[in-house]
């Protein structure tokens, strides 16, 4: 059986996860992340950025609340519903009250309309989706997580 993402949430607790999924033929070989969040009352939160600007919060402009299902990425062939790719969770944490993963979901949720270039995309020279979650992922030094390498962007100047 597959497994999926609301198998991996610990109930009643502070969640905080980065999945990804390559990136559409050509450029296979690089990924998009994204990140979800999930609070004790199980409310569950996508967040991403990726190319087309958000038509339902026009003041968040690239970046996309819950736009997609939590592990929806363009990876579904049109003609069919089977996924083109497989995701994956590249970092996962959970936790109680004024847990790490209680102060990563709230620094989420509390600054997502802060961030620096959610009015600007670009594939390349960046900032692009990669730029977006490894910048959340640096406020918070202390847990060593970076995306890898084949995430082309993550390491554009964040603030």
């Amino acid at each position: 059986m597959k497994k999926d993402i609301y198998q991996e949430i610990d109930a009643n607790m502070w969640n905080f996860f980065v999945c990804y999924s390559p990136v559409a033929f050509p450029l296979s070989f690089a990924i998009h992340p994204w990140i979800i969040t999930v609070t004790p009352d199980n409310t569950i939160h996508k967040y991403q950025v990726h190319s087309t600007q958000d038509t339902k919060n026009i003041d968040l402009w690239f970046i996309h609340v819950d736009g997609q299902a939590p592990l929806e990425w363009d990876s579904i062939f049109w003609w069919t519903s089977h996924p083109r790719y497989v995701w994956k969770i590249l970092y996962k944490i959970s936790g109680k009250e004024h847990s790490q993963a209680h102060k990563m979901v709230e620094f989420v949720h509390n600054t997502i309309s802060a961030y620096p270039h959610k009015n600007r995309y670009r594939y390349f020279p960046w900032p692009n989706s990669n730029t977006f979650v490894q910048r959340f992922l640096n406020k918070f030094p202390e847990l060593h997580v970076q995306l890898p390498w084949n995430a082309f962007g993550k390491n554009y100047k964040m603030d």
